[in-house]
């Protein structure tokens, strides 16, 4: 995931992804005007900006997405090896494992 500030300067990035709401709920909208709360950079985790009860994170990284996602990962990878795709498997065997290691450091 992209981190939402500058680790050089502080300044705020704007997230690629944003949602805002009119409610009266703060769990059904993103904060800070869609963006959510801020998210730090180089962790090597997949950003969730809603847990599967479908209210807004407020801790940017859900890990148990992200554990499930490396376990998937690294699974697809096993069938694309088998249909010949060793370049694609070799992607996402390494993405799933980058994966897992974040998952289990933070």
């Amino acid at each position: 995931s992209k981190p939402t500030f500058d680790p050089e300067t502080g300044d705020h990035l704007r997230n690629e992804y944003t949602f805002q709401r009119r409610t009266s709920a703060g769990t059904e909208t993103l904060s800070l005007q869609g963006n959510g709360n801020p998210l730090n950079s180089g962790t090597g985790l997949i950003r969730s900006a809603f847990r599967p009860s479908d209210d807004a994170t407020i801790l940017g990284f859900f890990i148990p997405a992200n554990a499930m996602m490396s376990v998937e990962l690294r699974r697809t990878s096993k069938f694309l090896k088998a249909s010949n795709k060793a370049s694609l498997a070799e992607k996402l065997e390494k993405w799933g494992e980058t994966l897992r290691s974040a998952v289990w450091e933070h």
